[in-house]
């Protein structure tokens, strides 16, 4: 199964977003800040199969029609859950666009991001623990909501996370698995990340910043191999010069193949 997700910030061209799908072939595709006059047009394509709701901050897209989507249940606008079906995997995908690092300071999104972990385990009990996040985090893989135990507590090694829990005073929280860790050790494209703030301001100057994840659940690592990569060699352009975007993210994609 291949997941893509973009942020796209709004942009109209859906010329980009087509090259993008059909260099990948992904099953699902996932777009953030994609404006209504985007969809209209995705609708003239064959890969309209929107999954609802068409108001969430982040839109679905079956793209290969090959698996079974549908959603599952809506955590407020910035967190949508899809059940997905394709032999044999079975899981759960979390779709998210949490608040930007503009409008929220690092006590605000570790805040947010405890209460969105509080309502995956609700939804984990009532399902299983058979779960991906995907989406823009607005933070990096090692800020305080992203590996703060009762946040989202993921680590960067798959072994780790393989131990399913950690205790902390006596509470044990479940791990999630983040491969996104490694693009900050480069490919030899001069990429670091998935985002570039041209000019940062503060004590904590990253220019190269990877707010866009994905989170796995070690339960669907048992199973499944998994990889991570961005995508910006497809989408041709330098996320570094403000002149060459497209939008200000590059898109990933997360793959899970069965290991039998």
């Amino acid at each position: 199964m291949k997941l893509v997700f973009w942020n796209i910030n709004k942009k109209v061209d859906i010329q980009p977003v087509v090259t993008l799908i059909d260099e990948v072939c992904p099953d699902l595709l996932f777009l953030a800040e994609c404006p209504d006059e985007m969809i209209q047009e995705i609708k003239k394509l064959n890969w309209h199969n929107i999954i609802p709701p068409i108001n969430a901050k982040v839109r679905c897209f079956n793209v290969s029609q090959r698996i079974s989507c549908h959603c599952l249940m809506e955590a407020g606008e910035r967190l949508t859950f899809y059940r997905v079906e394709t032999a044999p995997l079975k899981c759960t995908i979390g779709a998210l666009h949490l608040i930007s690092k503009n409008h929220a300071d690092d006590s605000s999104q570790l805040a947010e991001s405890i209460r969105y972990s509080t309502v995956i385990k609700q939804m984990e009990s009532e399902t299983d623990q058979h779960t991906i996040l995907v989406g823009d985090f607005n933070m990096n893989p090692f800020d305080a909501g992203m590996v703060v135990p009762h946040a989202f507590n993921s680590v960067c090694s798959p072994e780790i996370a393989g131990t399913l829990t950690r205790t902390v005073q006596q509470r044990k929280y479940g791990y999630f698995f983040n491969p996104s860790w490694k693009i900050f050790a480069g490919d030899g494209s001069g990429v670091y990340g998935s985002y570039y703030f041209h000019t940062p301001g503060g004590n904590h100057a990253f220019h190269w910043n990877n707010f866009d994840q994905a989170l796995v659940r070690p339960q669907l690592l048992a199973k499944h191999h998994c990889d991570f990569q961005l995508l910006h060699s497809i989408v041709g352009y330098d996320i570094t010069r403000k002149e060459q975007q497209y939008s200000d993210h590059y898109p990933f994609m997360l793959e899970l193949w069965s290991k039998e």
